[in-house]
């Protein structure tokens, strides 16, 4: 008994991590696409849509390229000053892209805002992910059905903060976008290419 204790202990911690690792990723795009869409009633929901798949995709180009970026400085003896630093700047330009208007300035701040979410989500994610304990395949369905919990409550809570809201179905994509981006991710973390893919590393 003690035994399958101390085991199932650190399977939880890897399990956990994982999951905080997506939960902080959905809400956190989840919270930057929907800013462009409560502006509908001043901007037109032509001019918000556009808007919200702009700084959207913004975003994700941040965490697809933050990918091989966190994979790069993991190697270098500076990771532990790095990725505070680009924490940071990454929530400092998430919260600057939600207060600006300007389409061009809240897409290059959601884009680094991407990068800074891949770092943390490494953060979070750390060596345990790569532990033998782990049950690969199952997280990865318990990941997909995460995403989903977290987008239907997000945009149940958004209906009811805001009321009806135009063009709600965009965050749905936007969702479905950022779900497939942390399963990738995610197996990019369990499934890391050999070092020699990273030469300047």
């Amino acid at each position: 008994m003690i035994a399958r204790g101390r085991t199932r202990s650190p399977t939880l911690a890897v399990w956990a991590r994982l999951e905080l690792s997506v939960v902080l990723s959905m809400v956190l795009a989840f919270v930057l696409s929907a800013r462009p869409l409560l502006e509908v009633s001043t901007m037109g929901l032509p001019a918000a849509l556009a808007m919200t798949a702009k700084v959207f995709a913004a975003f994700m180009l941040g965490e697809l390229v933050g990918m091989p970026l966190t994979a790069w400085f993991r190697e270098a003896r500076s990771w532990r000053l790095i990725r505070p630093l680009v924490a940071a700047m990454g929530l400092g330009c998430a919260i600057a892209g939600i207060v600006v208007s300007s389409p061009g300035t809240r897409a290059a701040c959601y884009g680094i805002a991407g990068v800074g979410a891949e770092v943390v989500a490494t953060w979070i994610l750390d060596e345990p992910a790569r532990s033998p304990l782990l049950r690969r395949r199952t997280e990865l369905l318990v990941l997909a059905a995460t995403c989903a919990v977290v987008l239907v409550s997000g945009t149940g809570l958004l209906l009811v903060a805001a009321g009806p809201l135009s063009g709600v179905w965009a965050l749905a994509l936007c969702g479905a976008g950022q779900a497939a981006v942390v399963l990738i991710t995610v197996v990019y973390t369990l499934y890391p290419p050999p070092p020699s893919a990273f030469p300047l590393a």
